[in-house]
C-alpha cells in the first residue's frame, strides 16, 4: 500500500464561498479520513465520522 492521499469530498457552508474537504488517505495504520475546516482538522476511521464532524461546523457535502 502506498502512503498518501487517495481522493477527497468537498463540503461547503450555506451562504459562504468557503470550501473544505474530507480526504481519504493511506497511512501506516491503514486508510483514514482527514476532515479539514478553516479552524480545525481531525482524522477518522470512517467517512461517516468525518461527515458528522464537518456537519457540526455547519458544512454540507456538495
Amino acid at each position: 500500500m502506498e502512503i498518501g492521499m487517495i481522493g477527497d469530498v468537498e463540503f461547503k457552508k450555506a451562504g459562504s464561498e468557503t470550501v473544505c474537504c474530507v480526504s481519504l488517505i493511506n497511512t501506516t495504520a491503514g486508510q483514514r479520513f482527514l476532515a479539514c475546516t478553516l479552524s480545525s482538522s481531525k482524522t477518522f476511521k470512517t467517512f461517516k465520522g468525518a461527515e458528522k464532524f464537518m456537519n457540526s461546523f455547519g458544512y454540507q457535502k456538495i
